[in-house]
């Protein structure tokens, strides 16, 4: 006659608490249950597949670790990280939460002649605001790889590299330039000085890249909706409408992607003051931080297209990217 589920149950679980509670050998509890030590092992496998037994397992620096596999499994990148939230929490709190888990993640990578090259937004700046340390890096160069971008100084890239040089201990290296200019000519005319030219060389050169990923929430509406400060004098909002329709997810540095990864050409790129794509492109690690549901599609193009190959968001976030389709 066979054993009544509930019976099966209490069984499994007495098993299980003599092995994890009591910490008694396999052995030692086929001995006192006059069973073979292959089938205790069988029922503790099975006490974890009908679920009496969960094992959680708290890793370091509280990321999510399962939904940095799922996404890793599916771009091909290795270095993705996802910081675990509370169920529940406030956008600020995730929001704060991946720009202290990219802190933690750029300290990890600095040496004393590093390299780095940053951005601009609000998620790099908050990467600036969370990182903390009492290690002091005389030989880091923190680099400006475009000319400043926002009227609002808290999220440029020139207050950001002098608060990130301060930090560390390091050496600040400005582009004392306009993101973008009028045309090719005066583009070209800037970049051949020999200066900003030195700049932006050691910004090609350097040993990884810290941006943020731009959605379109600024793109629709009406012609008296609020504009986006970024894009005063740089793209009619008649344009960016136009690259909604040609299915732009996102940006980086201004320039625009759709879901794929293909970049959008624009006669506008001609006028940016900067790294190349190509040169962009060469950086071995580029990585992103953002987080925000609106954010999703713009890090699968980016992900997709090879624009990045490292990111840190938040689990919710993280969330929304796994739910996209495949390509």
């Amino acid at each position: 006659m066979k054993n009544a589920p509930g019976d099966e149950r209490e069984r499994l679980a007495d098993i299980a608490h003599l092995y994890y509670r009591e910490r008694m050998t396999q052995q030692e509890i086929a001995r006192s249950l006059g069973i073979s030590r292959s089938m205790v092992s069988r029922l503790l496998d099975k006490s974890l597949q009908k679920g009496i037994v969960e094992i959680v397992i708290h890793y370091p620096g509280n990321r999510n670790h399962d939904l940095e596999r799922q996404l890793t499994r599916r771009f091909g990148v290795e270095d993705i990280r996802v910081a675990a939230t509370r169920s529940g929490s406030r956008a600020e709190e995730r929001f704060a939460a991946g720009c202290a888990l990219a802190a933690q993640y750029i300290l990890s990578l600095l040496r004393q002649d590093t390299v780095m090259a940053v951005a601009w937004g609000r998620a790099v700046a908050g990467v600036l605001a969370a990182l903390a340390t009492t290690k002091r890096y005389p030989g880091v160069k923190v680099v400006q790889p475009f000319g400043s971008a926002l009227p609002n100084q808290s999220v440029d890239g020139t207050a950001i590299i002098g608060g990130l040089a301060a930090k560390l201990g390091g050496k600040a290296v400005y582009l004392h330039v306009p993101l973008h200019v009028g045309n090719e000519q005066t583009r070209n005319m800037l970049l051949n000085d020999p200066q900003i030219g030195k700049v932006v060389s050691l910004a090609a050169k350097a040993d990884f890249i810290v941006t943020g990923i731009g959605d379109n929430a600024d793109c629709g509406g009406g012609d008296d909706a609020p504009r986006e400060p970024f894009w005063n004098n740089y793209l009619a909002r008649a344009e960016r409408r136009k690259l909604l329709a040609r299915g732009s997810v996102g940006h980086i540095f201004t320039r625009h992607f759709d879901i794929d990864g293909r970049l959008l050409e624009m006669d506008e790129y001609n006028g940016i003051v900067g790294l190349s794509n190509e040169r962009y492109l060469k950086i071995p690690l580029r990585i992103a931080v953002a987080m925000g549901r609106e954010k999703a599609p713009g890090m699968v193009g980016a992900l997709r297209g090879g624009f990045i190959n490292s990111l840190v968001t938040d689990d919710r976030t993280a969330r929304e990217i796994v739910k996209t389709p495949e390509a």
